[in-house]
């Protein structure tokens, strides 16, 4: 993009806004013809936190931003790049447009910006419930962050709060997971079971076992009841599943349980019998 076209997209700019705002069209115009990045840079950032310059943000970015984005910090780069991406219409949208800007840091002296940038799509994939690429991204990022003697706050910063999301909505399909698993490995007549006894074999917080058992009730994948007086909880059916060989295997055993309890029966039923037709 050449010059002319750069003052007449600063110029159109200048003219749209308020008469009060219009110095600061003039301030980049300035800074960017005398090729002071980095004052030019702060100029942007300060501009792109106030609410007026929301809906500029991604035009400020790909029309004049980019033209130069090669010769200021990185960092503050990518932090732009965030700003113009709150303002994509949905989460694909920003999930390419971040993955774009990641992709232009990825460079041996800038992987400070690309760990940060890399974090921002892990977050967007959160959103979109793609949790293996969001795993494969914070494992990339930690995997670089290892290698920092020392990097800015905001990096890491950014990253911890991340993964502890990815934790967070992780644990929650896990725990229910772990819960319809526990109960399906005890025979149908042994699945009244304490809180105590769940948390143990889900690993759950004991505070957590009330609401992960009326959730899994709630969603249809357990039925029964939850004596809330003497937290215990009543299965008495388990949604069905694709089952894996120790699983089969388990199932295997149960019916030979079940076989041998029915057989003797039979066998008690009978003896039984016999003294009553005797009599």
């Amino acid at each position: 993009m050449n010059a002319d076209t750069i003052s007449d997209f600063l110029e159109g700019k200048r003219d749209e806004a308020p008469a009060d705002s219009q110095h600061l069209y003039m301030t980049f115009e300035d800074l960017w013809e005398r090729k002071l990045w980095h004052q030019l840079t702060d100029a942007l950032l300060e501009f792109f936190n106030t609410e007026e310059s929301a809906p500029q943000r991604l035009q400020f970015y790909k029309t004049f931003i980019l033209t130069f984005a090669d010769k200021i910090n990185q960092l503050k780069l990518v932090t732009l790049a965030l700003g113009a991406a709150s303002q994509c219409r949905d989460s694909q949208e920003r999930l390419s447009f971040l993955e774009a800007a990641a992709k232009k840091v990825d460079n041996p002296n800038s992987q400070d910006a690309f760990v940060y940038a890399t974090v921002a799509v892990a977050t967007v994939k959160l959103e979109l419930k793609d949790l293996e690429g969001t795993r494969k991204d914070l494992d990339k990022s930690e995997k670089i962050l290892d290698g920092f003697d020392s990097v800015e706050t905001i990096v890491h910063a950014a990253f911890y709060r991340v993964n502890a999301e990815y934790y967070q909505v992780c644990q929650r399909p896990v725990s229910k997971t772990a819960l319809t698993e526990t109960i399906f490995r005890r025979p149908p007549h042994d699945r009244a079971m304490s809180f105590r006894t769940i948390a143990e074999e889900t690993k759950v917080r004991p505070d957590e076992i009330e609401h992960l058992v009326m959730k899994a009730l709630s969603l249809g994948l357990l039925r029964g009841s939850i004596d809330q007086v003497d937290e215990i909880a009543r299965i008495n059916w388990v949604q069905p599943k694709v089952l894996d060989m120790s699983q089969i295997d388990g199932m295997r055993t149960r019916l030979q349980e079940w076989d041998s309890s029915v057989n003797q029966l039979g066998n008690w039923i009978e003896t039984k019998g016999q003294d009553v037709w005797a009599a």
